[in-house]
């Protein structure tokens, strides 16, 4: 970080070192020399300044990103294994316990459904039959 920070602080002084020197031969220089001169400096250090700025911005979603995906990676790699210890079977890959458990889910979702359908359907004929008497 230390090396970057001396990167961006010697692009910057570059720039403005750069824009400050003046000809030796122009010493009489007119009042619009000298404006033209300090906005070319000052758009210099705007532009070093920007430019610091984009090379930490990436520098910091890059980290970032790589911090994500190894955590993901890792939190994937975790979870897997306690699947597989808890709920594998012998003999059986990642992959099948997880398609083996996500039958069991979609048979227990359905048989959950039934239920509550024909427990909706029973209620449904007691409002009516209330409502009749």
């Amino acid at each position: 970080m230390k090396g970057k920070l001396f990167i961006l602080f010697a692009m910057f002084g570059t720039g403005l070192s750069g824009k400050a020197q003046t000809n030796e031969n122009d010493s009489i220089m007119t009042r619009n020399d000298l404006t033209e001169n300090k906005l070319n400096a000052l758009e210099s250090i705007a532009k070093g300044v920007r430019n610091g700025y984009l090379f930490i911005e990436n520098g910091v979603v890059k980290g970032y990103k790589d911090i994500e995906n190894r955590v993901v990676k890792g939190f994937t790699a975790v979870t897997d294994g306690i699947t597989l210890k808890l709920f594998g079977r012998d003999g059986e890959t990642m992959e099948e316990t997880k398609e083996r458990l996500n039958a069991q889910m979609q048979s227990v979702n359905n048989h959950s459904r039934e239920i509550v359908e024909k427990d909706r359907k029973a209620t449904e004929e007691k409002q009516k039959n209330v409502r009749i008497k």
